[in-house]
């Protein structure tokens, strides 16, 4: 009986986490096991328990900070032989190089999840290239780790089901007390420079002033670093009241059915899981053309990203005209179903331990 132990190194429900958790909720090969080493408090260990997932204490953030690789992989072993696991992945590129050295050093089964697009160390290639296999979720994060040494990568992009409102139209603008010709505006995703809720604030402060909107902010800072608190708190003074914060959110799919755009200015996107969201819920995209954005929605205005004055003036010029004339996808549970992603995890799963 093949037991997968698959390692997470936040606490947190992100995209990347979601994702997984939508993976595991489709059948699964007979006789597999799994469970998860993760930090038991916070989100993810909630959601998991709630699906029935198995979820073992393991932090390797431990004392708040990272250890070196070759500190780390020692207590990942020692959680792996804990839960007796077959085979190990990690669902993040940052684990991917425990893994990967787990494997080289044991000659374990191990494979990874890359989810995010970065520059590596020659030490970070050869590490992430002991997996077995690497699960890139786009076609863009494939083509950036093969052009830096990268190898044994799979393009599994991220899947997503069937959408049906289960609210009545109108519920959001009730729930914050707005007027139906108010346009409800958008931005989902952690706090922070990287997800460019600064581009945003800069883009809507120019708006045509004869546009009635709301920003919504949906999201929470995770960071504690005094940078990010800075950007942070000087959010609240981008525009006014017309920023609403929503904080962190379960109803994802059913807010986006409710707004008139989602704005997406994150410099950084491999494939986010939002914008599947967004074309599942048919709510129009203003984004950045970077990652694997365009893979995601073929169809949507993406502006380009140079310089910040530019950019937000591009990111300006897109919103009020797709506020004007909206582009909406066509729904992603067509093009990324999720039981076709799911099979195609299951897939490299058993090949590794084969």
């Amino acid at each position: 009986m093949p037991r997968l132990a698959i390692c997470f190194e936040f606490p947190t429900l992100s995209g990347g986490e979601r994702s997984m958790l939508a993976t595991l909720s489709q059948p699964r090969p007979h006789g597999w096991e799994v469970v998860f080493l993760a930090p038991v408090r916070g989100r993810l260990a909630e959601s998991a328990a709630a699906a029935g997932v198995e979820v073992v204490d393991w932090d390797v953030r431990e004392d708040g900070r990272k250890p070196p690789p070759e500190w780390a992989v020692v207590s990942l072993r020692a959680a792996v032989e804990s839960v007796g696991a077959d085979l190990v992945h990690a669902n993040s590129l940052s684990l991917a190089r425990l893994t990967g050295r787990l494997a080289r050093e044991d000659d374990r089964p191990a494979t990874a999840h890359l989810r995010d697009i970065m520059r590596l160390s020659k030490a970070a290639v050869a590490d992430v290239n002991g997996n077995h296999t690497l699960l890139a979720v786009s076609p863009a994060v494939e083509a950036t780790h093969r052009e830096q040494g990268v190898e044994r990568i799979r393009c599994v992009p991220n899947g997503i089901e069937p959408f049906r409102r289960t609210r009545p139209p109108g519920w959001l603008r009730s729930e914050l007390g707005v007027a139906r010709r108010t346009k409800l505006i958008a931005t989902v995703g952690q706090i922070g420079l990287r997800k460019g809720l600064d581009l945003a604030a800069a883009a809507l402060r120019q708006l045509d002033p004869t546009i009635d909107f709301r920003w919504l902010v949906v999201g929470e800072r995770l960071s504690q670093k005094e940078e990010s608190v800075a950007f942070d708190a000087a959010l609240d003074d981008a525009i006014g009241s017309r920023m609403l914060r929503l904080g962190y959110r379960t109803d994802v799919l059913e807010l986006l059915a409710e707004v008139d755009l989602l704005l997406h200015p994150a410099r950084q996107e491999p494939l986010g899981r939002v914008l599947l969201e967004a074309a599942e819920a048919r709510c129009p995209v203003v984004g950045l053309d970077v990652g694997g954005n365009r893979f995601a929605l073929p169809d949507s205005p993406l502006v380009p990203l140079t310089d910040a004055a530019t950019t937000a003036a591009g990111l300006k010029a897109a919103v009020e005209s797709s506020l004007a004339d909206p582009v909406v996808e066509t729904p992603a549970s067509g093009r990324f179903a999720l039981v076709k992603a799911a099979a195609s995890t299951w897939t490299t799963w058993q090949a590794a331990i084969a």
